[in-house]
């Protein structure tokens, strides 16, 4: 039977796993598509580091990269809050069968 902690975490998984895919995908067409010397005359001056590489991109395609690397870490917070709440039932359960 699926209890409200497994189908929460499941609804996050789905989630997280496109989160992280979209991520690896910027970072790869990053890599490989964008220049690794500033064109001013393109737009492409701000500096982004991509799969271990010195990229010059636009704002946009900065501000993209940038929220793309934010969506984990909202993801692996909301995980390590289920873990607690499950540590704490868990726990709570071990104190009454005492």
């Amino acid at each position: 039977m699926l209890t409200p902690v497994r189908i929460l975490s499941y609804m996050f998984c789905a989630p997280g796993v496109i989160a992280m895919a979209y991520l690896f995908y910027l970072h790869g067409t990053y890599a490989e598509t964008m220049p690794s010397e500033p064109q001013p005359a393109l737009g492409r001056t701000h500096l982004v580091y991509a799969m271990h590489s010195r990229r010059f991109v636009t704002a946009d395609e900065a501000a993209r990269l940038n929220g793309a690397e934010r969506i984990p870490l909202v993801y692996v917070a909301v995980y390590v809050g289920i873990a607690y709440f499950v540590y704490r039932r868990t726990h709570r359960r071990q104190q009454e069968s005492r």
